[in-house]
């Protein structure tokens, strides 16, 4: 099965196949420090294991999945730009056709952006 880690604002990070989270109570604005948590989530993603019965389950669409890929990019060092582009490229090969999936993940990019030119992520 594959899972990731991905971000629910307000919550901070989960797991795409299970109810594993890595909470967040205060509103990060340091990179450092957001370098920080961010690190120590991945790494404790690393070591936790989806429950059996959770993890055979299909995981359905996210309200925010290709906002939350992009984030992924941003943490393994891609550019925001780059990161938009590859989501975006995915997308379209992905989701070829459905017009409106290939829209959200254009909605989802220009927020994406939106939120690190305004220093959220």
């Amino acid at each position: 099965m594959h899972r990731s880690i991905v971000w629910k604002t307000d919550q901070g990070w989960t797991c795409s196949g299970c109810d594993w989270g890595y909470p967040i109570s205060i509103a990060v604005t340091d990179s450092a420090v957001r370098r920080a948590y961010d690190n120590l989530a991945l790494s404790e993603f690393g070591k936790h294991r989806c429950p059996e019965k959770i993890a055979t389950q299909p995981t359905p669409t996210r309200r925010n999945e290709f906002l939350e890929k992009m984030r992924v990019l941003v943490m393994r060092g891609l550019k925001p730009a780059a990161a938009v582009e590859q989501v975006l490229r995915e997308a379209s090969v992905d989701h070829r056709d459905n017009p409106g999936m290939l829209e959200k993940a254009r909605a989802e990019g220009d927020e994406f952006l939106r939120r690190v030119e305004e220093g959220y992520l």
